[in-house]
């Protein structure tokens, strides 16, 4: 992988809030094509900035089938309330 991306990070706790493609594309060890087609088909709940899709953190880690309630606790958006 060239470019700003060359090393995966070890834990979630190093994976910024948000990311775009590439990063998501790097985690997933998936194409960043593949990623934009996930994004535009909904599998992956993105956000559209400019012409850019943006991931958050907990939904990609919902994606991957890790619980609501860690996936907000990592990101430190728990509130108490269940999920």
């Amino acid at each position: 992988m060239t470019g700003k991306y060359k090393n995966t990070p070890t834990t979630w706790k190093n994976i910024p809030l948000l990311m775009d493609i590439n990063y998501a594309a790097l985690l997933l060890s998936k194409t960043p094509e593949n990623v934009n087609k996930l994004c535009q088909n909904g599998t992956i709940p993105a956000k559209k900035v400019g012409n850019e899709w943006r991931i958050e953190k907990s939904q990609l880690m919902i994606f991957l089938g890790i619980s609501k309630d860690i996936a907000l606790r990592q990101t430190g958006l728990y509130t108490g309330e269940p999920a």
